[in-house]
């Protein structure tokens, strides 16, 4: 709004209307309702001194008129609109866009729902040189309410005047209101808003003064999405349980320039301001005294600020208080020249340093130490064993909570016995400090963060130890919420509560943690090591071992997010779900890391659920999944897409399915892994269901399961597979190597050797097929065993694979050695069975010509390769380029791998011809 157009609006329509009249009270009519219900728009009326009351709802009603009403004497009590504490004193509605004028009244003992003294609905006024005194509303304005108008208040007193719920002295929603020259003094609100309350209404406040007034919140004053402008303010004294000052709630721009905040006091937080979802910029602005902080929340410093002072001495009268500036030499030494650290805290100036000698530090209040936003760096001389801050149970041992920077510097102290509802250690809230070399010893949160609780802040923590501390809901060592933490070479253990969290929380933060240990935490609830949610961490070269959960993850237990881990180490943890880690909705990016001896029911090292997943040169290692239908020993997945590359997982245990590795509902996708020595019921190396797998390059190696898959059980899945190793597996049931039931897809250039199946009515020692169909090209499938059916490959109840360019060598059964159809019709061609026991081939296939069927396979030509039956050049040439693989050519020895012994033989037969 235009303010010039605004003050001026009502003189200049009066200006120019011709026929504009002067109406006198009493001298032409006895009341002054009588002479407004006279008046046409542009009159003037003019008011003699009395007091003036009224019947009704209000003593003066002004509708759908544009007038000018004024006091002729306009001093205070000299011409008063009083309603006797039974009704409003003015009300002004729809009066139109070019403005009334009220001048030089006292309104007093008003009272109404809204608007206890004026009510200004759907109208322009200006109120000029009025005073509102001990006026009352239910819901909102004692002494002015606005709704949908366009409001100007100058040279204005409002005093002792309140409201049942918002806006003591003054209140505007869904309008637009600029204040100048006026004071708010004494008045109250139930909950919002002492002396001013704003929604939706763009305010200006310029050269007021805010003193005395109270509220729930807001004590001078609280904006709501109200884009206020302060300029040239005071606001002193005030009183609320948060924000005492001013309180701003919303994402609009706010800016105070040229104020005086000082000497408020809020019963939680928010002294001088308090900023929710807000960042008001500050210009030229002190803040001082304010308790228990001068600022709560974000904002910006343009410059010329003081934020961070106790108090508001100013011997100098320049304006700024004594602290702003270093005071002495800049160095303060506790105890030697002040007797406690707050005492030094607050003589400090900017940027000052504070040492503290050896000894046992307490505190009054609800801190040992506050710090007030002030930049200090705080000091031991002898170190965390020699200089202790004790909270003595009874109060928070340090609170950074006004926007303390990375200036402001922690170092060298035992902070313990801190006792507090967030933050029993450290409590930061918009705060950055620098915390290095603590330690945080037996602290308690009833609610978050036992040993430090930190808030939308950037906090730095380097060299500190993190132990033995509690909190009862989340968080017992560390909580942070919001904000973008750096942790550097700490060690958190031992910490632990009845929620979640026991060693750190993490919830929509950002943190950058290298180095450290979350070790031997403990909590009911999820995550003992480390709780996550929607948050996006980055960690390296940290442990989580031995933390304890009844509940998921007990190393990490995460929901939404995501989380990088860079040679980590997740080892020894046990929970139900989740042994090392517990995640739903979470994108892991683990490289380099390990997942050792970690329990639970299900997924022992990991269980992931939905998310993005990727492993690099991860080890998975003796973590079990026991109990009730456990599943997962090394990792658990479901409806997730993973990728492992160059991943070992290795001697992992579930009691029903999938030993190393199951998969559910989800794509995987392995390359260059070794997955050796797992066991399990189904699936001993992995049991993947209702899933895409992409498997290249890798190996599955003496793995075990009880009925079905020794290597691999796949049922409904779509399979890519090339150049992989499955051998020494075993299982008790069908499918030594590999079961497949319901699935489709490739394996190709494969190895499928000395798997067993070895039960009496055992199937398929290399491959169990049901209801199956792949295309296997290029695969040899040898030396293994089924105790009954198809010792190379079974095939059942309508499975119709086909085999091209393979080979099926020396594998045995009671029926069927080769290959045992039944009911199904494999198609094979160009491939070659021999020397399977009894027979290669019992049941129906189809002849794709170029098979090759005997009784023995050839192994007289000791180094042919290419088995032309003479060892030369090209033999040489083929055996380089199977090097250290699972050629089955090339293995001479049998031993399933490539190597010296191998080209050896091979170079003992160069040159000969087999007959």
């Amino acid at each position: 709004m235009n303010t010039f157009i605004a003050a001026i609006g009502a003189s200049t329509l009066l200006a120019g209307i011709a026929t504009a009249a002067t109406i006198n009270v009493p001298a032409d009519y006895p009341t002054i309702q009588e002479a407004i219900n006279a008046a046409e728009d542009g009159d003037e009326i003019l008011v003699a001194e009395g007091i003036y009351t009224g019947s009704g709802n209000e003593v003066v009603s002004i509708e759908d008129k544009l007038i000018a009403l004024k006091a002729v004497n306009p001093a205070p009590d000299a011409t008063i609109i009083d309603g006797e504490g039974q009704r409003r004193g003015i009300s002004c509605i729809s009066s139109g866009s070019d403005g009334s004028l009220i001048e030089g009244f006292t309104f007093a003992g008003g009272d109404a729902e809204e608007g206890g003294g004026l009510l200004i609905e759907y109208s322009d006024v200006t109120i000029s040189s009025c005073v509102f005194i001990d006026n009352d509303a239910v819901t909102s304005g004692g002494g002015i309410h606005v709704t949908g108008g366009n409001v100007v208040v100058e040279n204005c007193q409002f005093r002792q005047n309140s409201s049942d719920n918002a806006g003591g002295g003054f209140s505007c929603r869904y309008g637009s209101a600029e204040i100048y020259n006026s004071t708010f003094e004494d008045n109250a609100a139930s909950n919002l808003g002492g002396g001013v309350h704003a929604f939706n209404c763009p305010i200006v406040l310029n050269a007021c003064t805010l003193s005395g007034n109270q509220s729930s919140s807001g004590g001078a004053a609280v904006m709501l999405s109200s884009q206020p402008t302060i300029n040239s303010c005071v606001i002193n004294g005030n009183t609320a349980d948060i924000g005492a000052g001013i309180r701003f709630v919303g994402f609009d721009q706010t800016v105070l320039t040229n104020c005086t905040i000082s000497d408020n006091v809020a019963n939680e937080f928010g002294g001088g301001i308090e900023s929710s979802n807000a960042e008001p910029l500050l210009i030229d602005t002190v803040a001082c005294g304010n308790s228990p902080q001068n600022i709560s929340g974000n904002w910006i410093d343009d410059g010329g600020n003081c934020t961070v002072a106790f108090n508001c001495t100013d011997d100098d009268q320049n304006g700024v208080p004594n602290e702003c500036s270093t005071v002495g030499d800049g160095i303060h030494v506790v105890p030697d020249e002040f007797p406690s650290i707050q005492d030094a805290v607050v003589a400090a100036g900017i940027g000052d340093l504070i040492l503290v000698g050896p000894g046992t530090w307490t505190g009054e209040g609800q801190s040992v130490m506050n710090l007030n936003g002030k930049p200090l760096t705080i000091q031991s001389t002898e170190g965390a064993e020699a200089t202790i801050l004790d909270g003595e149970n009874e109060r928070n041992v340090i609170t950074m909570a006004a926007g303390e920077s990375d200036a402001t510097v922690i170092e060298g102290f035992t902070i313990t016995r801190g006792n507090a509802t967030n933050g029993g250690g450290i409590y930061c809230v918009s705060s950055s400090p620098q915390i290095r070399n603590c330690r945080l010893l037996d602290n308690l949160a009833t609610n978050f963060g036992g040993g430090l609780f930190s808030q939308d802040g950037n906090p730095i923590i380097s060299n500190c130890v993190v132990e033995l501390n509690v909190a009862q809901k989340s968080g017992g060592g560390l909580y942070f919420t919001g904000g973008a933490p750096s942790i550097t070479d700490c060690a958190v253990m031992f910490n632990g509560g009845t929620g979640s969290g026991g060693g750190m929380t993490l919830t929509g933060s950002s943190p950058v943690i290298i180095n450290c240990t979350f070790d031997q935490n403990a909590c009911f609830e999820n995550g003992s090591g480390l709780n996550f949610a929607n948050s996006n961490a980055s960690f390296q070269s940290c442990s989580f071992s031995e933390n304890v959960t009844f509940e998921s993850g007990g190393g990490i237990h995460a929901e939404g997010g995501s989380m990088s881990l860079l040679n980590c180490q997740i080892d020894g943890n046990i929970s139900v779900s989740g042994g090392g880690v517990n995640a739903a909705g979470t994108d892991f990016s683990f490289e380099n890391c390990t997942f050792n001896s970690n329990e639970a029911q299900v997924g022992g090292g990991l269980n992931l659920q939905s998310g993005s997943q990727m492993f690099v040169n991860c080890v998975i290692s003796d973590n079990t999944a026991s109990g009730p239908q456990s599943e997962g020993g090394g990792a658990r997945l479901r409806f997730a897409t993973a990728d492992f590359a160059g991943c070992t997982l290795a001697d992992n245990t579930a009691t029903d399915m999938g030993g190393g590795l199951l998969v559910s509902n989800g794509a995987v996708t392995i390359n260059d892994c070794i997955i050796i020595g797992n066991n399990t019921g189904i699936g001993g190396g992995l049991h993947l269901s209702q899933s895409e797998l992409n498997l290249s390059n890798s190996s599955f190696s003496d793995n075990l399961a009880v009925v079905e898959g020794g290597g691999l059980y796949c049922s409904q899945a779509e399979l890519a597979v090339a150049n992989v190793r499955i051998n020494g597996n075993s299982v008790e049931g069908d499918g030594g190597g590999l079961y497949l039931v319901n699935s489709t897809g490739s394996l190709d250039e494969c190895l499928i050797h000395d798997n067993m199946a070895t039960g009496s009515f055992s199937d398929g020692g290399g491959i169990h097929l049901y209801v199956s169909s792949p295309m296997i090209t290029n695969t040899t499938i040898w030396n293994n065993m089924s105790g009954d059916r198809g010792g190379a490959l079974f095939c059942r109840i309508n499975s119709t694979p086909e085999l091209m360019n393979c080979t099926l060598a020396d594998n045995t059964a009671l029926e069927g050695g080769g290959l045992f159809s039944l009911t199904s019709n494999p198609g094979l061609g160009g491939t070659t069975l021999c020397g399977n026991t009894p027979e290669n081939i019992i049941g129906d296939w189809t002849d794709l010509e170029g098979n090759v069927l005997e009784d023995e396979c050839l192994s007289d030509c000791p180094g042919d390769v290419d088995g032309n039956r003479t060892v030369d050049v090209n033999d040489l040439l083929l055996m380089v380029a199977a090097w250290n693989t699972y050629s089955y050519d090339a293995d001479f020895d049998g031993d399933g791998i490539v190597d010296t012994d191998d080209i050896l033989i091979l170079l003992k037969n160069y040159g000969n011809s087999c007959p």
